[in-house]
């Protein structure tokens, strides 16, 4: 429940953003759907001064606790080669000894303008996979940081879809209260013929959108592929041979999320 009250100052700001505690709505197709208030950029700054703070007691709580250590270390071992055969991603596949990350492989959005590094752990049990994730707050508050700093002004839509909204009250809607509602021609996007394929790193991974268009507004098929899903078969191999009290630390270290398996 201490998490969930550290976390909440985060959850206020997605809050404030998007509309939305959970299930935000931010990105859109050629940009975002508000702009960053001084008000946000406030709520940010004072949330990753706070989070600094409480990650020292965190890191007091969790990683010198003896007896999450005992629980933890030696505990769910993927060796590095498991961990490429069985397709583990993000943070599991870095507590194994991969250095991979789709950020630095195949850098997207802003992510090649900013300093940041990937936590890599050689060892592969549980606790290497936990250290992976706290050091990865500290990278992405870093990141956070550097954002705020560098963000440029502009228009929150790029000039294609811009130029899709008729001169009307939406128009003028965007251009004052920088929020964007959604014109008609979201609903009637027609990609071109063909087929696509498109990644980013997601919270517990590499996450995967395959689309295919016949050219009409509804897509032939698509295909999204989660860590999560991916988890199903890691943690099938992982816990074989394991002991049975060791199966809740084992699924707990690889932050598995049923909802998010189920795309």
């Amino acid at each position: 429940m201490w998490g969930f009250g550290d976390r909440e100052v985060w959850v206020e700001i997605l809050q404030a953003l998007t509309g939305a505690r959970v299930t935000n709505s931010y990105i859109i197709p050629g940009g975002v759907r508000r702009d960053l208030g001084g008000a946000i950029i406030e709520m940010t700054n004072k949330a990753l001064d706070y989070t600094e703070r409480k990650l020292k007691d965190w890191k007091s709580m969790v990683l010198n606790n003896p007896v999450i250590r005992a629980r933890l270390e030696n505990v769910g071992v993927m060796s590095r080669e498991n961990a490429v055969r069985w397709g583990a991603v993000g943070p599991n596949l870095r507590g194994s000894g991969v250095y991979y990350d789709v950020r630095k492989m195949e850098p997207y959005a802003a992510y090649d303008k900013l300093d940041f590094e990937i936590p890599v752990y050689k060892e592969g049990d549980g606790f290497a996979r936990t250290l992976v994730r706290f050091e990865e707050i500290e990278q992405s508050m870093n990141m956070i940081r550097q954002i705020l700093k560098e963000i440029p002004e502009g228009p929150i839509l790029t000039d294609r879809f811009l130029n899709q909204i008729p001169p009307t009250r939406r128009k003028k809607w965007l251009e004052e209260q920088r929020r964007v509602v959604f014109p008609g021609y979201y609903a009637s996007f027609r990609p071109p013929k063909g087929e696509a394929t498109s990644m980013v790193e997601a919270g517990r991974g590499e996450l995967l959108y395959y689309v295919i268009s016949d050219g009409s507004a509804h897509p032939y098929r698509v295909r999204m592929i989660t860590p999560s899903y991916r988890l199903i078969y890691v943690f099938k191999e992982l816990v074989k041979g394991s002991r049975y009290a060791d199966l809740v630390s084992i699924y707990g270290s690889l932050d598995y999320f049923p909802p998010e398996a189920d795309r």
